[in-house]
């Protein structure tokens, strides 16, 4: 009777794998093949369809996952389970296949440990993987240098700067006069007391101040005696209230004759009187010169 059990369940696994359309060779080639991510849910649903249609709930539950997922984790996970006990040879590999443990089979099948693996391989593929937690970085504290002492520094530099400008100021003001009224301002050539007058006086003072052997004052009188020959001639009109250099400006630019050196006389002048520089009975005559050749062209023109 046993003899004859046996036989009846060896014609009844034959008759099984051979008519079992799996073949563990030919899907692990499918997949190899498959790149795109098309290719590969075409593979799976087809591998899912296969599976169930030969009871294989486990792989159909796997294709079905790494469907979702795009992938062959828990398909190929279950091929290299079955490797590890299936004997070479596809009828071999078949009823391996056939023979392996379910999910869905009885609580002894739970316990065998094939299931038990293929169970802790599929909650681990279902767990996403966990970032690690980076500390947060602490925020670098930028030092910074103490500039108080360089402050300090540059505020006495300051400090000294306005310091010398305004006793630099007060000399100069007391030097050229600018506190009173007896002197000549250097923004005019006459003080507010003083007359204008007229060339001839001007010439008057200046022949008594070189008798003296005062140059500075009557090298000032022949300027201003030469000015006002050019205001008479109307070429160049006299301003009180404006510079040597003002004047000069306006007579180059008029038709003075050109033969006397304006600019030679007016740096004379500027250097006696402005410049408190000493003066000699040469610079004076020199002056005196270039009044008579003025008055002498002058004359000539007005001929």
């Amino acid at each position: 009777m046993a003899a004859r059990l046996i036989s009846i369940f060896s014609v009844t696994a034959v008759l099984a794998v051979q008519c079992w359309a799996i073949s563990t060779t030919e899907w692990r080639a499918k997949i190899q093949r498959a790149r795109s991510s098309k290719e590969i849910e075409a593979v799976l649903t087809s591998l899912e369809s296969a599976a169930k249609a030969e009871g294989l709930y486990t792989l159909a539950k796997a294709a079905e996952s790494d469907r979702e997922a795009l992938s062959f984790e828990r398909v190929n996970a279950y091929f290299k389970t079955l490797d590890k006990f299936s004997t070479p040879g596809p009828a071999a590999d078949k009823t391996a296949l056939r023979n392996l443990p379910l999910r869905d089979e009885d609580e002894s099948a739970k316990d065998n440990w094939i299931s038990r693996a293929l169970n802790g391989m599929n909650e681990k593929a279902e767990q996403p993987p966990q970032k690690e937690e980076k500390e947060p970085e602490k925020p670098k504290q930028i030092r910074v240098p103490d500039t108080r002492p360089l402050f300090i520094v540059v505020a006495v530099i300051v400090g000294l700067a306005i310091i010398g400008f305004c006793a630099f100021a007060i000399a100069r003001s007391e030097r050229f006069g600018f506190r009173g009224k007896s002197k000549p301002k250097p923004a005019s050539l006459l003080t507010d007391e003083e007359e204008i007058g007229t060339y001839d006086e001007w010439l008057h003072k200046a022949d008594a101040l070189e008798a003296e052997g005062r140059y500075r004052e009557a090298i000032r009188c022949l300027y201003l005696a030469m000015l006002l020959r050019l205001d008479e001639a109307r070429i160049c009109r006299f301003d009180r209230y404006q510079t040597n250099w003002e004047h000069l400006h306006r007579i180059l630019r008029s038709d003075a004759p050109k033969e006397v050196s304006y600019r030679g006389v007016t740096q004379v002048f500027d250097f006696a009187w402005y410049g408190q520089r000493p003066s000699s009975k040469s610079q004076c005559q020199e002056v005196r010169d270039q009044y008579t050749l003025l008055v002498k062209l002058l004359k000539e023109k007005k001929a």
